[in-house]
């Protein structure tokens, strides 16, 4: 653990994220350091933990709801609190004290002595049922196929999907390095690139100059237009109702 500290401290863009996951992500892309700029569309996969949303976005409902009805907050997570999961896992005051506690509700003193949950009986509840989610979960999804150097792809931008190509694909799974037409590379996820069969030729000098072979090139002939203007010769011939009229 200390090789990877000393191995990580010197790096001042994991420093800088690390600073920006504790203090929080400024609102403008331009108040970011230099080093964390490229980390800027996915700094809510980094600092986003779903169990902990999870959990604060439960407490804020019971306590919007005690709110509404005029009731005790403290009774709403009280009873959130000894709400067992299952006759396994229990209640969230169970795993943590050992019993339950005194609510409103009668309960039954056999019900309130002390019970320890062994903690490998939990973890074991806990890690099938996270299996079960990802199960399901897994219905619906299906693997990207893996993209080769060289492969034209178009990356995901904030912008939209923007022309790159693949440089060589990173260790760590589903991770690719990618160049764009202006000569930048970033490391990107499997899922922000979007393999496509255009075939793009970039001019380093002109960052818009993007071309595309599969479309046919117009001519210079086809492309000038004909500026010249002449009135019509076509005989014009005056409605009968203005002969009733002094035009």
């Amino acid at each position: 653990m200390s090789e990877i500290l000393h191995a990580t401290s010197g790096d001042e863009a994991l420093g800088e994220l690390i600073e920006l996951t504790r203090q929080g992500w400024p609102s403008s892309r331009t108040d970011v350091p230099i080093g964390a700029k490229p980390y800027w569309n996915y700094k809510h996969e980094i600092t986003s933990n779903g169990m902990a949303e999870k959990g604060v976005q439960i407490a804020k409902a019971l306590l919007m709801k005690a709110k509404e009805s005029g009731q005790d907050p403290y009774l709403a997570l009280l009873d959130y609190r000894n709400t067992p999961r299952d006759n396994i896992l229990g209640s969230p005051v169970q795993r943590l004290f050992g019993r339950r506690t005194n609510t409103l509700l009668p309960t039954t003193e056999h019900l309130l002595k002390p019970k320890i949950l062994k903690p490998e009986t939990v973890h074991k509840r806990l890690v099938e049922k996270r299996q079960t989610q990802k199960t399901y979960y897994d219905r619906q999804t299906k693997k990207l196929p893996e993209l080769q150097p060289g492969d034209n792809i178009r990356l995901q931008t904030d912008k939209g999907w923007k022309p790159a190509t693949i440089v060589f694909k990173a260790e760590q799974p589903r991770s690719y390095y990618v160049e764009t037409a202006e000569g930048v590379q970033y490391r990107r996820n499997r899922k922000h690139l979007l393999k496509t069969g255009e075939t793009f030729s970039y001019d380093r000098h002109d960052d818009n100059d993007i071309v595309n072979s599969d479309n046919e090139q117009t001519s210079s002939e086809d492309q000038t237009t004909n500026t010249d203007f002449r009135r019509s010769i076509r005989a014009k011939t005056k409605p009968r109702w203005h002969s009733d009229y002094e035009m």
